[in-house]
This record gives structure tokens, C-alpha cells and sequence, in this order.
């Protein structure tokens, strides 16, 4: 399968996950690990996207390629925390979960990490 996702719509969307991994909890009046979770990965996200070699960059120091090979590392290491740490007391935080790392999945395997940058 031809992965559709280009560099710079994953930029785009990587940027909106960054986003919502830091307005949404607060929004939802999570607490603890359930705020704490996203709004770190959020935090990296964000610095990542803004450090890899895209038309969206503040400075172009991590190519697409090794951008990709991170997130094949920090999305599983996501995964892997929201697990361990079943941060799901409160009532907000596992629909919010589910949808973020659902999204999350569906961008990495989507995108074509062999792609190059149009600008």
C-alpha cells in the first residue's frame, strides 16, 4: 500500500496533535498522569515537528526519514505508558486517549517517511 501522507500534511497534522496533546486536558479538567501524559508527549511532538526538515520548520535539523524513525519509537513508547499507567479515572480521559493514540497510529502508518520535502 502507497502510503498518501506527505511531508507536509503530516507536518500540518502533526502540529495539530501537538495542539490538542496540550490544550485538550486542561480543557477536560484532567488531572495527574492523564494531563501529564499528553501535554509532555504534546511538548515533544511540537519541538520535533519544528525541528525536522518541512516547509512548517523553525530551523531544519532532523530529516523526514529520522523524524519517522523516532515516532516508530516514541509512539510505542506512548502506548506502552498510557498502559502501564491507566491514567483512566477520570471520566474524560479514555475517550480522549483512545482518540488521540487512534489518530496517532493512523498518521504514522499512513505517511510516507521516504517522501521529500516540497520547499
Amino acid at each position: 500500500m502507497r502510503q498518501p501522507i506527505k511531508v507536509e500534511s503530516h507536518s500540518l497534522i502533526d502540529y495539530a496533535f501537538a495542539v490538542v496533546s496540550l490544550a485538550v486536558p486542561p480543557a477536560l479538567g484532567l488531572s495527574g498522569a492523564a494531563r501529564a501524559i499528553p501535554m509532555a508527549w504534546g511538548a515533544g511532538q511540537g519541538t520535533l515537528n519544528a525541528l525536522t526538515d518541512q516547509s512548517r520548520a523553525v530551523r531544519c535539523v532532523v530529516s523526514f526519514k529520522r523524524h519517522g524513525q523516532v515516532e516508530a519509537v516514541a509512539l510505542p513508547a506512548l502506548v506502552a505508558t498510557v498502559a502501564i499507567t491507566r491514567p483512566f479515572g477520570q471520566r474524560a480521559a479514555k475517550p480522549f486517549f483512545w482518540a488521540l493514540l487512534t489518530a496517532l497510529v493512523g498518521n504514522f502508518v499512513l505517511t510516507d517517511y521516504d517522501a521529500e520535502p516540497t520547499s
